[in-house]
């Protein structure tokens, strides 16, 4: 299905009941999973900000809230890596 509509397969697979998994499993889906950690922390800090969950009644009003909740994950975000960056440019 993932070929009929053009996408590359980048499911993660587990090893075969009763086995271990192989080199190339495990370097296989060490790749996937770096791309999909990046993905996913995003989505937990949203979570954690009050999830997806709007109370108004209107989708331009909701549309807000969540445009509004992905400025304060970028503002939080963006006062992390400054802080970092700064963090290490200092010498020791």
């Amino acid at each position: 299905m993932l070929q009929r509509h053009g996408l590359a397969d980048g499911i993660a697979r587990r090893a075969k009941p009763g086995q271990t998994a192989k080199v190339r499993l495990k370097q296989r889906n060490k790749t996937i999973n770096r791309t999909r950690a990046r993905v996913e922390h995003v989505f937990a800090a949203l979570r954690q900000q009050g999830g997806k969950c709007v109370r108004a009644m209107t989708l331009a009003r909701n549309a807000l809230a969540i445009t509004l909740q992905c400025v304060a994950y970028n503002a939080r975000r963006l006062a992390w890596l400054v802080k970092s960056a700064g963090a290490s440019a200092q010498p020791a």
